[in-house]
């Protein structure tokens, strides 16, 4: 205890000036306030912060003040540790971030908290640039002496070549054929610094054509990767759409043609040197401004106009997959409008180039088409793209928001509740924001597996918001939104985790809710926390039985990317327990150690020196070959319509058929940069002891890519059984691909309805026999046949159907096989739907008992509301439709392992009427798509029969008004008790402007009230109609949700 008070004693006597808060702005500020200690600083008037900070600089010490509240001790310990050993706050090697206030930049916030990643190597003074060039053997043997009297430029451009250098040899070391911006992310620096000093520089030495000359020199022989980065950098802010170079060189002063022509000649020339795209085939126009353009990824205008015109589109419409699908597509889409410098693009920059950018954008665009019914901010993953595209996906995406919002505009809608900076229970949040994409890494320094997510900048949208990560459905740590003077951040995380197969990384974005306890009372509330964004990121093995990672620059070893290697690489592979590497040629094993995967469970880490066209073999313990792979081949398996899985991990097929060819196998798919290997193949199918050449179905595609589809294979006999396919070398006979997989005689499971029973969702599922054999299933309690029988003979066309509860994702079956005298027997896990949906039970009792009524929708809090679907593995086919009144209302795929939040009430216009003659009893229903038919070689999905989750009576309980007049009682009368509080006025159905009774007050249970004679002799005239108001949790009227019902005479 005395340790702790000696901490806050000592932080209580350091002066301001000295700690590692903030930046020295902000400090300043607060000494010129009068705080001479941080302690002094948080006692300072609200009404001095207020005028004296900015609100980035508010929020900086509001986050330092919380920290010093919660934890006095700790806080001082940590903040006097830091100043004493003269460190910035940072993150260690792989994001534990110290919980201090930081100081960034204030743009790209991302590169300031990725710079946390880079260790301590950035903390060595920077190599002068001067030395620099000694170092690097000019070819031209001079000083540049004229470049380094500003010694604080020199520095810096010193350090921005150093970054710059190490950004591209790790990209190389991940692709074979990279771009400038993909270096953005990744260099530790402001980037508009960079940019400031390099237009210092210029502009500094144009003042003669000889110094000009000199100055481009210096740039290619001293600097010349920071160069490019430079001229990639500001593409975006030159480009107006139309002109790219005026603009930029506007901005430099450089107003002579021929010094320009120079500029845009060393340029592409340093582009050329690194092996990044540049265009030389054509005129020195095009060369230069493409050059340019894709290197800087496009620009901002240019995506704006590609996401709108032709990506969302096409992925909405056509549901394409793929980059090269999208150009494909572009081909025979003649309906498609495009601008001039965009259909250039697409006319001009070869396919593998535009490839990897347009991959990006596919699979960016199809989140969208997938969260875009969700309640709340739009959150997805980064795929690889610029910060310009996704600032112009936002901005469509607004565009879109505010033309939906624009056309539905005469509709009213409740009004939020904001108390003290949290949000109350319904309010609704539009926005997009990009997650980094989580990377596994390997440790070596304790050998453990680590998923790291980079900090980035977030949308000021999300102060006060959490992100919660989840690592194969478990929780691992929450994260809070830190409020730093450049912006809002996410810091990075590391996050620990076990030997696994494939990881599926959950990120569940949630904002702090107030729940009032009691109507009218402000002080009694339940802080909690409401999810409204959700990004599941998958994280997949290279090859089957091993994980693969490289190492990069600064000793890291993340995942190896898809693509073979360039030129020799270090890398580390780890194998599944029990499995073997047995490297071939290209490859040398240089050491191994045991590592401990998780409990108990120990494999070998190989560390090898991989070169290109490396080959190598995963063995089992009886030296059996269980994967096989070359560095110079990329293989992957499209398994779409896979049903199941062995006890070996092989995948499992229906032998659903049409003309001989069984429809659903897969698609073996190969890439590779080496021109004319795929002639080199031999690809072979062994069954039943017998091998087929299956070269001849080998179909290229273009120099880089080939497939064979199996699907499209004729096959003599149609039984079941254990099928491997082989691709090798034809001239020394390596093996670079096995794939082996069962088929069995029985069609995909389909449900056939959905129930809901007991608190838990039934799915009946059914397949067919599509050859005579027996089944054996293994259905515990919570699954039974529908005929009470598990183990049955089926004929060829039976069906056979069976019940379990929808959250199961498999059932252990095995196929006894007839086939003239042969007999195999097949066990395997059969897929199921695996989607666990978790109903309120407010909602589900309107189904049975008393419908919810119009105030129920508005006053409903969020969990009352709220439908949880939560879905495992992956399965190609698996969505869930939510239905209002018979239409799809939200479509919610579920492809991958995840858990989605629809608040059914989040939007309570959908439910709102303006007068009783509309009102009707309104369905919620859920229906479940899972499973596919085959019809001859076409696969459909399959939906099941909806089930009723919810029942809304529009109204408030009653249907009808009258105004009874009499001697000696007037009154109001509803024909049934109201269902819930409500306010109400008498007015003419001509104006709102007047009413003649200002309110009426109806409680819960109330069927009339008593009015003033007057009052009940206008009302029983036809002109006039009585207008309701509900009342939300406060007791308040919404005055901005009301319903019209006319007032008859007493009859």
């Amino acid at each position: 205890m005395a340790d702790a008070d000696d901490f806050i004693a000592r932080l209580n006597s350091t002066p301001l000036s000295k700690l590692k808060v903030g930046n020295i702005t902000f400090r300043r500020k607060l000494i010129n306030l009068g705080a001479k200690t941080l302690p002094d600083a948080f006692m300072l008037s609200p009404q001095v912060i207020i005028s004296e900070l900015t609100e980035r600089e508010e929020n900086v010490l509001d986050d330092l003040e919380r920290q010093y509240q919660q934890n006095p001790e700790a806080f001082a310990k940590r903040l006097l540790k830091d100043t004493e050993e003269k460190k910035e706050p940072v993150a260690d090697a792989y994001g534990k971030v110290r919980e201090i206030g930081q100081e960034s930049t204030p743009h790209r916030i991302v590169d300031k908290a990725n710079a946390d990643l880079k260790s301590a190597r950035h903390k060595d003074k920077p190599t002068s640039l001067e030395h620099m060039r000694l170092r690097s053997s000019s070819r031209r043997g001079k000083t540049y002496t004229s470049f380094f009297v500003n010694e604080d430029i020199s520095k810096a451009l010193a350090t921005y070549e150093q970054e710059a250098r190490r950004a591209f040899e790790d990209l190389s070391v991940q692709y074979q054929t990279y771009l400038t911006f993909q270096a953005f992310s990744d260099m530790p620096i402001d980037l508009d610094d960079l940019s400031t000093d390099f237009k210092k520089l210029i502009s500094g030495n144009t003042s003669s054509a000889q110094s000009y000359k000199e100055l481009l020199n210096f740039i290619e022989d001293v600097v010349p990767d920071a160069f490019l980065v430079f001229v990639a950098y500001n593409v975006n802010a030159c480009f107006d759409g139309d002109n790219l170079w005026d603009n930029f060189f506007s901005m430099l002063g450089i107003k002579d043609g021929n010094r320009q022509s120079l500029f845009k000649r060393a340029y592409v020339r340093l582009l050329d040197k690194k092996s990044m795209p540049c265009f030389k085939e054509r005129g020195e126009s095009f060369r230069y401004f493409y050059s340019a353009l894709i290197n800087g990824g496009l620009s901002k205008s240019i995506w704006h106009e590609l996401w709108e015109d032709v990506v969302l589109p096409l992925v909405t419409r056509s549901r394409i997959t793929s980059g090269a699908g999208l150009i494909s597509m572009l081909k025979t889409e003649p309906s498609l409008k495009m601008g001039k410098v965009l259909g250039k693009i697409f006319d001009n920059v070869p396919a593998t180039i535009l490839e990897p950018l347009l991959n990006s954008a596919v699979d960016t665009a199809t989140q969208l088409d997938t969260v875009s019914a969700a309640e709340g901010f739009t959150a997805i993953s980064n795929e690889s793209l610029p910060e310009d595209a996704l600032s112009a996906l936002s901005d469509v995406c607004d565009k879109k928001r505010a033309e939906v919002a624009g056309s539905s505009a005469n509709v009213q809608t409740r009004k939020q509740l904001h108390v003290n900076g949290a949000i109350s229970e319904g309010a609704h949040e539009a926005g997009l924001f990009a997650f980094p994409k989580a990377i596994l890494l390997f440790d070596m320094s304790v050998g453990k597996l680590v998923v790291h997510i980079k900090g980035c900048k977030v949308p000021d949208q999300l102060r006060g918001c959490r992100v919660t990560y989840l690592v194969n459905s478990a929780k691992v740590r929450s994260e809070p939104v830190w409020a730093e003077v450049g912006g809002y951040v996410l810091r990075p995380v590391a996050l620990d985790v076990e030997f696994a197969p494939r990881y599926e990384v959950e990120m569940l974005v949630e904002r702090q809710v107030l729940r009032p306890q009691e109507k009218g009372s402000s002080a009694d509330r339940n802080e909690t926390f409401k999810q409204i964004a959700q990004v599941t990121q998958s994280i997949k093995r290279l090859h089957p039985g091993c994980w693969e990672f490289v190492r990069m620059s600064d000793g890291s070893y993340p995942q190896k990317k898809r693509g073979s290697v360039s030129r020799q690489r270090r890398m580390a592979i780890l194998p599944d327990a029990g499995l073997k590497l047995v490297p071939g040629e290209g490859a040398d094993i240089e050491q191994t150690a045991d590592c401990e995967l998780s409990s108990g469970v120990h494999a070998t880490l190989y560390s090898c020196t991989v070169g290109p066209g490396a080959f190598f073999e995963l063995q089992d313990a009886s030296g059996e070959v269980v994967a096989a792979w070359s560095e110079g081949l990329a293989v992957s398996i499209e398994k779409d319509h896979a049903i199941g899985v062995t006890g070996d991990g092989e995948d499992v097929y229906s032998m659903d058929s049409n003309g001989g060819c069984l429809c659903g196998l897969p698609k073996i798919i190969f890439e590779s940069a080496q021109s004319g290997i795929f002639n080199q193949l031999l690809i072979t199918r062994t069954f039943a002891g017998s091998t087929r050449d299956l070269s001849e179905y080998l179909a290229v595609q273009d120099g880089n890519h080939a497939s064979v589809d199996l699907s499209k294979v004729p096959y003599s006999t149609m039984h079941g059984g254990i099928q491997t396919v082989e691709s090798r070398l034809r001239a020394n006979g390596k093996l670079v691909m096995r794939y082996r997989f069962v088929v069995i005689p029985i069609s995909s499971p389909i449900i056939v309805s959905v129930r809901h029973d007991a608190g838990s969702f039934v799915a009946r599922y059914s397949f067919r026999a599509l050859a005579q054999c027996r089944v054996l299933m293994d259905l515990e309690d919570e699954a039974r046949w529908d005929n009470g029988r598990g183990n049955v003979m089926l004929r060829k066309g039976a069906k056979l159907v069976f019940s379990c509860l929808l959250g199961r994702d498999s059932v252990s079956m095995k196929v006894f096989e007839f086939g003239g005298q042969s007999f195999s027997e097949i066990s395997c896990e059969l897929s199921l739907a695996g989607i666990e949906i978790k109903v309120p039970k407010l909602l589900m009792q309107s189904t049975c008992k008393e419908p919810l009524y119009y105030p129920d929708v508005l006053n409903m809090a969020g969990r009352q509301s709220t439908v949880t679907l939560t879905s495992t593995d992956r399965r190609h086919l698996r969505s869930v439709n939510i239905l209002l009144d018979g239409s799809v209302w939200w479509k919610i795929p579920l492809v991958d392992q995840t858990r989605v939040d629809l608040n059914l009430f989040h939007d309570p216009s959908c439910f709102a009427v303006r007068s009783y003659e509309d009102l009707h009893i309104a369905d919620i229903a859920l229906g479940v798509e899972y499973g596919e038919r085959c019809v001859e070689d076409v696969f459909y999905p399959n939906k099941a029969d909806v089930v009723v989750i919810a029942r809304v009576d529009e109204g408030f309980g009653f249907k009808s008004v009258r105004a009874i007049c009499g001697d000696e009682e007037n009154y109001i009368e509803l024909d049934a008790p109201a269902a819930c509080e409500f306010y109400g006025e008498i007015r003419r159905r001509d104006t709102y402007t007047e009413s003649i009774r200002k309110e009426l007050h109806f409680n819960e249970g109330e069927q009339r009230k008593e009015v003033e004679p007057q009052i009940a002799k206008y009302a029983q005239r036809d002109r006039y109609i009585l207008t309701i108001y509900p009342v939300d949790d406060f007791g308040l009227k919404q005055t901005d949700q009301f319903i019209d019902i006319p007032i008859q005479k007493e009859r």
